[in-house]
């Protein structure tokens, strides 16, 4: 919970916070909006806007040191970014990917989940008329069987069916075997 201060004319109050299981990001119950660290991403730069959006929020001691030690973190983190660069800072953006690819996963179910991953940039990409048609025209599907043959190798679901079926022919074979009679000895008695 963030301190508690009197307000200062012309900067907003932190009242009671709770966490919302982001810690990039503190829901204000008074309000019900968030307040999000690096509501842009990462990039060159982050540490001085978030600064700057700090500075504008009247917080107790412990509040403001938390915000140097976020600010001092988030410098560290963007000064290893190359210009122009920038991260997403919170995870939705991977969580909405992902959610869309299962979906998909789930209306392509005998296709399995390795062999999709290529479904999972069209997830992201640019879909107009154009984009898929020319997709379309360029990308054949027995190179894309290729791709995945050479690139993620056999599935999960493939190599536990090769498995089974390697089990399955050794004891077969063990069960062949049992039933053969040895040259040697005494025929066995007939049964009438």
């Amino acid at each position: 919970m963030a301190d508690r201060t009197s307000p200062t004319p012309g900067r907003p109050t932190v009242q009671e916070t709770a966490g919302s299981g982001d810690p990039r990001r503190t829901a204000n119950l008074k309000s019900g909006s968030y307040f999000r660290p690096v509501p842009k991403g990462l990039y060159r730069g982050a540490a001085k806007d978030l600064r700057k959006r700090l500075d504008k929020l009247s917080v107790g001691q412990s509040a403001a040191q938390l915000g140097k030690d976020l600010t001092k973190f988030v410098a560290a983190e963007a000064k290893q970014l190359r210009r122009g660069e920038r991260l997403p800072a919170c995870s939705e953006v991977i969580e909405t990917c992902f959610g869309k690819f299962k979906a998909l996963e789930r209306e392509q179910a005998k296709g399995g989940f390795t062999g999709l991953l290529l479904a999972l940039a069209a997830c992201v990409a640019e879909r107009t008329q154009e984009v898929v048609h020319e997709a379309l025209l360029k990308t054949k599907t027995r190179d894309v069987i290729a791709w995945i043959k050479s690139r993620l190798g056999n599935t999960l679901a493939s190599k536990r069916r090769n498995a089974y079926q390697a089990v399955a022919a050794s004891v077969s074979d063990a069960n062949e075997s049992k039933g053969e009679t040895k040259s040697e000895g005494s025929p066995l008695p007939a049964v009438a």
